[in-house]
């Protein structure tokens, strides 16, 4: 551009604002279309984890649902012990009242 000590002529100022504004459009130029590539793996990033949160959802559904029969498992048996022992308690008391 400049030689030293010598300010620039007319036509190096135009020629380094031609290729300024070249390397500028080229660069934005460049940036739009990693900003389209980049708005596809978003997309694509998005219907991913939707698919993933509604597998999710379908899990932990079939969970709550098998908790909810072990709740029902274990308050059955629960009961059963609870007569069960009631039952051997009736049978001590019966042993221990004297015969009449």
């Amino acid at each position: 551009m400049a030689r030293q000590g010598k300010a620039p002529t007319t036509r190096e100022i135009w020629d380094f604002l031609v290729g300024l504004k070249e390397v500028t459009e080229a660069g934005f130029t460049r940036v739009a279309s990693e900003m389209a590539g980049l708005r596809t793996d978003i997309a694509r990033v998005e219907t991913s984890l939707h698919s993933d949160i509604r597998k999710v959802e379908t899990r932990m559904s079939k969970v709550e649902d098998r908790l909810t029969s072990v709740e029902v498992r274990v308050a059955r048996i629960e009961g059963w012990n609870l007569d069960r022992r009631f039952d051997l308690l009736e049978a001590r008391v019966a042993r221990l009242e004297p015969a009449s």
